[in-house]
């Protein structure tokens, strides 16, 4: 029986019609013209994604997925004192999602890295398969050094299954510029990885644990959901990019959209905490780790665990003092053959029965070396970017454009940072433009303001303290 769930790619919409492919490139080959919503250029810069159901050209949405009444049905029903074992619960509830994914193939894939998800992935079809008759893959990129190709070659002499590694090198970045221009630019090309060369594989269906820190343990993006800022905080243009009225105006725009997301759940009296969660869902997860994977899906189908509604909202009925890590914990015990006891990837050490806070090797925690990469295509990449389009737009401080561009080719740091990331956005987004005849520019003609030439000046000032910030 199908289980409803979140875990499809929001798949594009065109005049109300839903279409049948998760290839812009093909959608904009067509006889329509395309023209590049600003408020999303602002978005992908200030974000990493898209907010709401927008894509970069205003012609193009992307369907909803999440349905909140039928999650909130879910919720609302939970009897989750008569549950006994929670970590139990939970695991056969991901059994149930996988078992339900996996149902009539015989070739399954698995994303493996050194994460937590994945490897609560791993656990629960190692499980399943032990009932059910497929073969199992795992996928896996990263440096040759790196945990997360260490772990997951770990995991595969366990558990008996073959296992891919896509070694990840300069090519990888200049390879994510382009395939970046062809989902539309809905994220930035260093979340794409290896992605098309995974989606190249022979297989039935590919899994992914990618919602499971959201889910499992109450974090997005790093932040506990308690510290976590509301989607209008995370707006401010640091590095002064924009022009200061479209600034302005955009940012009056994304309260107003999430002061209504709010006001529409008020009579359900539910926790603001597990509203925020939801936002997050619908953009960071939706339109940042969902399009990305768009990329898998184009070929193979593509599903991730931790989505069903009946988990979700039983997880959401949880305390956040468990959730943020006893629940991993407990759950990373239930895994067969011990896998939960192998080093978390973040750290080097095991997440569970914790006896040192030194790391327990020396792999790399890095899966990738983008900033060298950077560096070394940096002549390519800042070619690639068109000022004279970017100024047509209207919507840009193109003095700090191009003192952002200027800066790449001085470059020496270990971690990528805004200027790294806008820089390479740019470059993709000029490419898609250029490769596609029929998108065009829509001119919103902002003028400069007194702002503006102070966020010039200052430019240098504000990059180096997100520098010193982000060490």
């Amino acid at each position: 029986m199908m289980i409803e769930n979140i875990s499809d790619i929001p798949k594009y919409v065109v005049n109300n019609t839903v279409q049948n492919t998760l290839d812009f490139k093909e959608l904009a080959q067509g006889n329509e013209i395309f023209t590049i919503r600003n408020e999303s250029v602002f978005d992908v810069l200030q974000y990493g994604y898209i907010l709401g159901e927008s894509t970069l050209v205003k012609e193009v949405q992307r369907e909803s997925i999440i349905d909140e009444g039928k999650l909130f049905q879910y919720y609302e029903k939970q009897e989750i004192e008569n549950v006994t074992n929670i970590p139990r619960h939970i695991f056969n509830l991901l059994v149930k999602e996988v078992e339900d994914y996996t149902d009539g193939f015989k070739n399954v894939g698995i994303l493996l890295s050194g994460g937590l998800d994945s490897r609560v992935l791993a656990g629960v079809l190692k499980h399943v398969q032990s009932y059910k008759n497929f073969n199992v893959k795992i996928l896996t990129w990263g440096l040759s050094d790196s945990r997360d190709i260490i772990y997951a070659k770990r995991i595969a002499d366990i558990y008996g299954w073959d296992i891919d590694v896509f070694y990840q090198n300069s090519n990888t970045l200049m390879n994510g510029i382009y395939n970046n221009s062809e989902i539309g630019c809905e994220t930035n090309p260093v979340n794409l990885h290896s992605l098309k060369k995974v989606s190249k594989s022979r297989l039935d269906i590919i899994l992914a644990g990618s919602f499971g820190d959201a889910i499992g343990r109450a974090e997005y993006s790093g932040n506990k959901v308690e510290n976590m800022p509301s989607v209008s905080q995370g707006s401010r243009d640091k590095l002064g990019l924009f022009k200061d009225k479209f600034v302005e105006q955009r940012n009056i725009n994304i309260k107003q959209k999430e002061d209504e997301f709010y006001l529409s759940f008020k009579s359900r009296h539910i926790n603001r905490d597990i509203l925020k969660e939801i936002l997050m869902l619908k953009n960071h997860h939706m339109k940042y780790l969902q399009v990305a994977m768009s990329i898998i899906d184009q070929r193979i189908p593509l599903k991730q665990i931790f989505t069903s509604y009946e988990l979700i909202s039983f997880v959401f009925n949880l305390d956040y003092s468990y959730r943020y890590n006893k629940l991993y914990e407990e759950l990373l015990d239930l895994l067969p053959m011990k896998i939960g006891e192998i080093p978390w990837a973040r750290t080097g050490r095991p997440f569970i029965n914790k006896t040192s806070q030194t790391p327990f090797d020396n792999y790399s925690p890095s899966h990738h070396n983008y900033t060298l990469w950077l560096s070394e295509n940096s002549g390519i990449i800042t070619d690639m970017i068109n000022l004279e389009l970017l100024n047509e737009i209207g919507i840009f401080n193109i003095n700090n454009i191009k003192k952002s561009i200027s800066l790449i080719k001085k470059r020496n740091h270990k971690k990528l940072d805004r200027v790294d990331r806008s820089v390479i956005w740019l470059a993709s987004f000029c490419n898609m433009v250029n490769e596609n005849s029929n998108i065009k520019v829509f001119n919103s003609a902002f003028k400069n303001s007194i702002k503006d030439y102070i966020n010039t000046g200052s430019f240098e000032a504000k990059q180096q303290y997100l520098k010193f910030k982000n060490k």
